[in-house]
């Protein structure tokens, strides 16, 4: 196996997550030698599957691994390290970090998807203005948009 591939490591992970075996998946990477992690493909995939698996706070250690590591420090990294985060209830460092990606994000549907879960994560933390704030900028920037009209509404009755 070749630990700087990443198409193995997730293919690897899929496997052993559809047969039901991801915590084996997650032992098989740990077991890499660190020599073989340097460039943190190996620690993202642990990072991922420790997630899918319900232990964001887990999960965390390897995404900032992965982070550290030269050359794996890229927008998908970094939103998949504040979903960890919002799904352990760290919340400040969840925006902080959707807030900062979000000035990397080209891709107009990309950046949608994630400034619908910092508004929900400014919800998690009580900060039904900022959340609002977020989802009527959209609103105005695309009126059209019936899935972030409905997450105002909600909202604002309180059902988000």
């Amino acid at each position: 196996m070749n630990p700087n591939n990443d198409a193995i490591i997730n293919e690897l992970l899929a496997v052993y997550e559809e047969t039901g075996n991801i915590e084996q998946g997650i032992d098989f990477l740990q077991s890499v030698p660190e020599i073989d992690r340097q460039n943190g493909v190996i620690d993202y995939g642990i990072a991922n599957a420790l997630l899918q698996s319900g232990r964001p706070e887990d999960a965390l250690v390897y995404y900032q691994r992965a982070m550290e590591r030269s050359g794996y420090d890229d927008v998908r990294l970094r939103e998949e390290t504040a979903d960890a985060y919002f799904e352990s209830g760290r919340y400040h460092e969840a925006i902080d970090l959707y807030e900062t990606t979000l000035d990397q994000v080209t891709d107009l549907d990309k950046k949608r998807h994630m400034q619908i879960k910092l508004a929900t994560t400014y919800y998690q933390q009580n900060d039904i203005e900022a959340a609002q704030e977020i989802l009527r900028s959209m609103l105005d920037a695309n009126p059209e948009d019936d899935l972030v009209a409905q997450l105002l509404k909600e909202l604002q009755t309180g059902r988000m």
